[in-house]
């Protein structure tokens, strides 16, 4: 019998790998930001090249990126898929602007949705296009653009809910790979300017 105290064994396996699968994330990342250094790649090629490693540790269904975009006077507003992962003939979409994207794209706190003991949770106002019921999300901010960086569904739900420490994951993530893009951005102003 498992002591309470310490939590049972399938709770530490469980854990284990996903502290794996956040290390592999992690070193997929600065995997990117080193070929950013060398290549100078576009965001969200460096994006899309993490979004599988990203929903495998954090045990997702779907992973995307979404750039905010308005028209010319700013009354309208949107998000563009431009990475997704596993459907890629999903680029291009647009998600509708909704309370949950929009608080996070002007203030930049993570957002963990999991509605913890539902039976049939109702869907996320924004991600239909992901079915989405429960969902992390972090905004990426580079010097001109915002995005969202999402993984949304459970692949697994015996691995429990997502919680403030996989927001936390998510958001540490995709803020090393925006630092990266705006030190890029800095040096591509600075040879712009000699």
């Amino acid at each position: 019998m498992a002591n309470p105290k310490y939590g049972s064994l399938s709770d530490s396996a469980r854990d284990a790998r996903r502290y794996r699968n956040l290390l592999l994330a992690l070193s997929s990342a600065i995997e990117a930001l080193q070929g950013m250094e060398r290549n100078a790649p576009s965001i969200d090629l460096v994006l899309h090249r993490l979004l599988g490693d990203l929903a495998d540790a954090l045990n997702a269904q779907h992973a995307f990126v979404a750039l905010l975009r308005e028209n010319q006077n700013r009354s309208e507003h949107w998000f563009e898929l431009t990475a997704v992962w596993p459907a890629s003939n999903r680029i291009g979409r647009r998600l509708d602007p909704s309370p949950v994207l929009d608080d996070l794209s002007r203030d930049g706190k993570v957002k963990v949705i999991d509605p913890l003991g539902d039976p049939s949770p109702s869907g996320i106002q924004g991600l239909e296009l992901f079915d989405a019921t429960s969902a992390v999300l972090a905004r990426m901010q580079t010097a001109s653009q915002t995005r969202i960086v999402g993984i949304c569904n459970q692949r697994t739900p015996t691995f429990g809910p997502y919680l403030a420490a996989d927001g936390m994951a998510l958001d540490s993530i995709v803020e090393l790979v925006a630092l990266g893009a705006r030190a890029g951005e800095r040096r591509r102003r600075e040879l712009d300017g000699i």
